[in-house]
């Protein structure tokens, strides 16, 4: 993602060339707060902080070498650096509370699990090719997808099981119907209840989003290629996002922003919009309405949102229907 929210749905954090660009988001348009120069890939947040995955671009083009995850405050004041070495470029991962990273080692082929606060490691492990790899909000577990020549599958990390400096690694049933898990780059997120897991890939069978209670299957959807001719240098995960409240999981795709029901993969539609290949990803914006405290016994009334922003210089907002 080049864009991500706060939990308070009130700031966005943008990505946009060289620069993290900090916005306010409760009224209709995007007001800017500051800015941070910064030659960052993607960025990952949590309710403590931002961060920003930087590093050079190596030949193969997934991976970062020489990498280091800068984190900030939602004001963007700078809180520290970890370097993590030669990592996945896509994928950065937090805890609810900021004290745990994840981050997939390429050069090793694992997934490492790390602790802000010293920038140690306390754990890594993996199979194959892992990719897409998230923590979920109570640093309890984390899932990937994994990939390899004619191979592939969905791994799970109990962190409550968690003994020493290997992260306990369990290959989880297969999503169906799928397009395949083999040669595959993966996209992952979780609900804000950390009750539902979600991951995007794309490999020769087309792209899959599948989803997962726990370590267990819930539902799956297969789609085609946008581009039926394109090699695997060229395939990326579709980035995705759970609502605040985890009812609906919305899909990035070319041309659009696909909705559907967390609890059982209905599609709902589809909220057209300017996002290139959709690869830069989006943020949600589902925030109720009603009074909001101000201090000093003083009430505003807060406007009800329901919309999704596009990174850029100047963040677009869409709205999605209620009825979703």
């Amino acid at each position: 993602m080049r864009i991500v929210i706060d939990p308070a749905q009130t700031r966005l954090v943008v990505l946009e060339g060289g620069t993290l660009r900090l916005f306010d988001i409760r009224d209709d348009a995007a007001r800017e707060l500051g800015v941070t120069a910064l030659d960052a890939h993607v960025l990952g947040s949590c309710g403590t902080c931002v961060a920003a995955l930087v590093g050079e671009v190596s030949p193969a083009g997934a991976s970062l070498s020489e990498a280091s995850v800068h984190r900030f405050t939602w004001e963007l004041a700078p809180l520290g650096v970890i370097a993590v070495g030669e990592v996945e470029r896509r994928g950065v991962s937090l805890s609810a509370d900021g004290s745990r990273l994840v981050v997939t080692d390429w050069a090793k082929c694992r997934v490492t699990l790390y602790d802000t606060g010293s920038g140690s490691v306390i754990a890594a492990a993996g199979q194959s090719i892992p990719s897409g790899a998230a923590i979920d909000p109570d640093a309890s577990k984390i899932i990937c997808g994994t990939a390899d020549q004619g191979d592939g599958a969905i791994l799970f990390f109990d962190l409550e099981g968690l003994s020493g400096n290997k992260l306990p690694l369990e290959e989880l049933d297969p999503p169906k119907p799928s397009p395949g898990l083999d040669d595959a780059p993966y996209f992952g997120v979780w609900s804000a209840d950390g009750r539902l897991a979600a991951l995007s890939n794309q490999t020769w069978g087309g792209r899959g989003v599948f989803v997962y209670e726990g370590k267990r299957p819930l539902w799956s959807v297969a789609l085609d290629h946008d581009d039926e001719e394109s090699e695997p240098d060229d395939w990326y995960p579709m980035p995705m996002a759970f609502t605040p409240d985890g009812k609906l999981l919305l899909v990035a795709e070319a041309g659009a922003i696909r909705g559907y029901r967390a609890s059982d993969g209905k599609e709902l539609g589809a909220i057209e919009v300017d996002n290139g290949d959709g690869s830069m990803g989006f943020a949600v914006q589902a925030s109720p309405g009603g009074p909001r405290a101000l201090g000093g016994g003083e009430t505003h009334e807060k406007a009800s949102h329901r919309r999704v922003w596009l990174p850029g210089a100047k963040p677009r907002a869409y709205a999605f229907a209620t009825t979703w």
